[in-house]
């Protein structure tokens, strides 16, 4: 067709613009942020997905009247179904706004199965341009978490053990509402009371209950940073769990890691236990110890040079 400012447009051939749009993967793979954080909240809708879909919404009055360059008053929304189970949902970013980090807050939540306070005592902080979705009342296979202040990822059963995965939330401290006599050891803790453990938001932790059946329960929590390099996928018809800052994508029973390096080390952690072996000769595998309960390996790849040959084989203006 012929343009207005130019004789003809290609669009349909050569692009004048990237159509990416930021979006979650680049239109080269690129792999953004905003992909790892909605893939946290994929593998919860889809990991929970039976009881995310019994729950209901319901907001507080105030957010019928609230603007969007209103930012000081709390944003929140609770899912929960006829059994008083579901999530608190907290926001603290807003598009085409400054927003500041949401300080000395609780909320007070009115259930038919009984009042619930997060937190049991004081109060939470949010960082600025993050949110959270907190678990209330939920069940983990016999252990009732009254609330918690981390994330739900996943679940994942090993040698008869049951493993739930949460995240810390930027900013707040992290806390769960558990009943004392269900718990057995506790990895990672800041203090405990009857009915509440804090624990540090640092580092890998884990609070190991047994239920009235004697199966062991582990509730783990990681700081937010692996979270955001947290793969879930089958191996040997096993669900685990990696953390890792490469790409990760099954192929049938092996999965290949994708990564952007210069020579440098890449690491990777895997839950359960899973022998990793490289089919790239150059690639070095190192066992590097564990971090909480997962395998740790260090991948050591060499520099690989890649020659482009570039020719214009346009005809414009010759």
């Amino acid at each position: 067709p012929h343009g207005k400012k130019v004789p003809y447009l290609n669009e349909n051939a050569v692009p004048k613009f990237s159509y990416d749009y930021q979006a979650a993967i680049g239109e080269f793979g690129q792999i953004r942020d905003s992909y790892k954080y909605l893939k946290l909240q994929h593998l919860l809708y889809k990991n929970f997905e039976e009881l995310v879909c019994s729950t209901k919404t319901f907001i507080p009055p105030e957010a019928h009247d609230q603007k969007p360059e209103e930012t000081e008053t709390l944003r929140y929304a609770v899912r929960i179904n006829e059994e008083g189970r579901g999530f608190l949902f907290i926001n603290n970013y807003q598009d085409h706004a400054v927003v500041k980090d949401q300080k000395d807050f609780a909320i007070n939540l009115s259930l038919d199965c009984g009042d619930i306070r997060v937190p049991e005592t004081g109060t939470l902080d949010l960082a600025a341009n993050f949110y959270a979705i907190l678990p209330i009342n939920l069940d983990f296979d016999g252990i009732n978490v009254k609330y918690a202040t981390a994330q739900l990822i996943s679940k994942v059963c090993h040698n008869g053990e049951i493993y739930y995965f949460l995240h810390t939330i930027p900013g707040m401290r992290c806390e769960y509402a558990i009943d004392k006599k269900y718990i057995i050891d506790v990895e990672g803790g800041l203090k405990q009371t009857d009915s509440t453990i804090e624990l540090r938001s640092d580092i890998h932790s884990r609070i190991i209950c047994k239920n009235e059946n004697g199966q062991l329960i582990n509730i783990c929590t990681i700081p937010l940073s692996d979270a955001m390099n947290l793969w879930q996928f089958k191996k040997d018809g096993i669900d685990r769990i990696a953390i890792t800052n490469a790409t990760v994508l099954p192929d049938g029973n092996d999965i290949r890691l994708e990564c952007k390096g210069d020579g440098k080390e890449l690491v990777f952690k895997v839950f359960p236990s899973s022998k990793v072996l490289a089919a790239d000769k150059e690639v070095l595998v190192e066992e590097s110890g564990r971090e909480g309960i997962f395998d740790v390996y260090k991948l050591t790849m060499p520099r690989k040079e890649i020659r482009i040959d570039v020719e214009d084989r346009s005809t414009v203006n010759k």
